[in-house]
């Protein structure tokens, strides 16, 4: 069994797009097997739209909200099940970024005030931690992306600190 290794802390406030409870299936069962096989943390599934938000919850809530109302549910293909050398991006289906998606990344920066520099990468993690590459090849190799994911809720989330210590503040569906 490998050991997940420590990531550094994040900051802030994200704002996740979550799998309706259709798509969620697959990939939960996915995020469980996997984080119990390599002892890594368990996450709810989710596509960040923006992250490392760092205005307070009080000031963050209100501009959430209206980017909600912004928003509509969405259906994505992955266009891979792939993986990095990084914490957050260990293992990932990678989204294929529609003209929809990325406007609703653009709104979100707008609405946020954050820098566009950034590019947005879309993707749904499947396992955070530093695992070795060989394992995660064999993973890819056995598994095929599904063919479509729809995303039906946005949520924020306190992502402040470890994977363990992130809070859901608030959750609103899609319309």
């Amino acid at each position: 069994m490998h050991s997940q290794g420590k990531a550094s802390p994040v900051t802030g406030h994200s704002i996740w797009l979550i799998p309706s409870p259709i798509s969620s299936l697959v990939i939960e069962q996915m995020i469980n097997e996997l984080s119990e096989q390599f002892n890594t943390p368990l996450f709810q599934p989710h596509l960040t739209l923006l992250g490392q938000i760092p205005e307070e919850q009080e000031r963050i809530l209100p501009v959430f909200h209206e980017l909600a109302q912004s928003c509509s549910p969405i259906t994505l293909k992955p266009r891979r099940l792939d993986m990095q050398e990084t914490f957050y991006r260990s293992l990932y289906y990678e989204i294929i970024a529609t003209p929809e998606l990325t406007a609703m990344n653009d709104v979100a920066r707008s609405l946020f005030n954050q820098d566009s520099a950034d590019v947005f990468f879309p993707h749904i993690s499947l396992l955070y931690g530093f695992i070795p590459a060989s394992a995660k090849r064999k993973i890819i190799r056995a598994f095929q992306p599904p063919d479509e994911i729809t995303l039906d809720s946005i949520v924020l989330m306190r992502t402040q600190g470890e994977v363990k210590d992130w809070e859901h503040i608030e959750s609103v569906e899609l319309k």
